[in-house]
């Protein structure tokens, strides 16, 4: 049973969280117990945008190893071969990884829908995933997203985007 300790948020007597002082994703490791669940996670949003969009995590994710689990927060885009700009995460030493999405290309009266991935398994996943929100019906919404705000630059293809039905 977790200790119960006054939240320092909330003032309540609660079961105790571990929370990290400095979040580990910006090298901290003490944890102390003096936040209660509750005010932890409410905070994790907070937590995450800081983690993601710092000087502290640009420097974290540029000096870390390619195969490093640390992303650079936000959208990126970087344009391919094919002369299409396709949307990435930026990995440990900025190497990017390709997102898996679907890509509208619009030539004369067809659309060409094509998938975008980093490996063969990420597009199985993707399709896999998509089949299972149909099946199970838990989409909720789907909308065509068009270039990144502030870009009036060519060959950034439309994506498709679908938004799971909140769970309670």
């Amino acid at each position: 049973m977790k200790e119960l300790i006054q939240c320092i948020y909330c003032k309540e007597t609660k079961p105790s969280s571990r929370e990290h002082v400095l979040q580990k994703s910006l090298g901290g490791n003490l944890v102390e117990k003096f936040v209660c669940e509750d005010c932890n996670q409410s905070f994790s949003s907070i937590d995450q945008a800081l983690t993601e969009f710092s000087l502290i995590s640009l420097s974290r994710v540029v000096n870390q190893s390619t195969d490093s689990n640390v992303k650079l927060g936000g959208e990126h885009f970087i344009k391919s071969e094919d002369g299409y700009h396709y949307e990435v995460e930026m990995r440990g030493g900025l190497k990017p990884l390709y997102k898996p999405q679907l890509g509208l290309i619009f030539n004369d009266n067809q659309i060409e829908i094509k998938t975008i991935a980093s490996s063969k398994e990420d597009i199985l996943l993707l399709y896999k995933t998509l089949k299972q929100h149909i099946v199970n019906n838990t989409v909720d919404k789907i909308h065509i997203k068009n270039n990144p705000k502030n870009s009036d630059e060519k060959g950034f293809i439309p994506r498709l985007v679908l938004h799971r039905k909140k769970t309670l």
